[in-house]
């Protein structure tokens, strides 16, 4: 009796221990979720442009690589698990950094025309995903797109494996879409 006590004891310890040896994914897909854009304040030909939905989730990197190694495709399926429309997302670049970057070129760019009356500035987006920092990817979703009930994200880089995660929660087993072999860890919703 004392013998299968400590057998079961033992085996208690080595499953996390086994679980713990598992290596994590380079890219790791966090939830998605279904958000709303803000409705535009200011009015096109005499109408406040609407909200729209759209798809959010993010990608956190085990380790950092050149941001054009790493691409993100959106697939879109039906009530009937048929893909009816694909996509592709860009991460949302950090807007604080946005806005002191959008001031400082403003302020030079008044500075050296103090006439100038329209200022047209275009900031760049990060050329390295660091490890460990979060990515925020958001789709907004068109009027004219399908009508879906299940969305796969996929995340991957240009040399090699992708990760995957279903919204909402289904067994991507019944899901058939182009990167499907290429992903070799899948995250549950």
């Amino acid at each position: 009796m004392k013998m299968i006590i400590f057998l079961l004891t033992l085996g208690m310890w080595a499953v996390p221990e086994a679980r713990a040896a598992e290596p994590k994914p380079k890219i790791q897909v966090g939830p998605i979720s279904k958000g709303r854009t803000l409705p535009e304040t200011r009015r096109i030909n005499g109408v406040y442009a609407p909200a729209k939905p759209t798809i959010e989730f993010s990608v956190t990197l085990t380790e950092s690589m050149p941001m054009k190694e790493l691409g993100s495709a959106i697939y879109f399926f039906d009530a009937n698990n048929k893909l009816v429309h694909q996509t592709g997302a860009t991460p949302e670049m950090d807007q604080t950094k946005i806005d002191e970057e959008l001031a400082k070129k403003r302020e030079r760019m008044e500075r050296e025309n103090p006439k100038a009356k329209g200022l047209v500035v275009v900031i760049a987006g990060p050329t390295t995903a660091k490890a460990g920092r979060k990515y925020y990817y958001r789709h907004v979703v068109e009027e004219q797109d399908p009508k879906w009930t299940h969305v796969v994200v996929v995340v991957g880089s240009g040399n090699g494996g992708c990760t995957a995660r279903v919204y909402p929660k289904f067994d991507p087993k019944l899901l058939n879409f182009p990167d499907k072999a290429n992903v070799t860890h899948w995250f549950e919703s």
